[in-house]
């Protein structure tokens, strides 16, 4: 992985220049798994950070994320937004009742 101008993150084996969220939670979740602050100014340039740039693929009138900025909503995309949005560190434990 590796920060983009636009702040965001991206896989180098699926684009060369465009971010995506999907590589922004894994980003955002492994820096809280090593105690860093995704939205600090040790992560953010001017553009921002992979907090700000995540939700940039949001669907405003579903709520849906798209891989592709501006194109439809994808259930695995958006299946994938929630921990890092969340701040939830890897491992994501499932949640116990008491």
């Amino acid at each position: 992985m590796k920060q983009q101008l636009t702040a965001s993150f991206h896989d180098f084996a699926v684009s060369l220049t465009a971010s995506d969220p999907d590589s922004d939670a894994l980003v955002i979740q492994g820096l809280v798994a090593a105690r860093q602050d995704p939205g600090s100014a040790t992560w953010t340039n001017s553009s921002g950070n992979a907090l700000t740039d995540i939700v940039t693929f949001q669907d405003a009138a579903t709520g849906g994320f798209s891989f592709i900025r501006g194109t439809a909503p994808d259930p695995f995309t958006t299946s994938e937004v929630p921990a890092g949005l969340l701040e939830s560190p890897f491992p994501v434990l499932p949640h116990r009742r008491s």
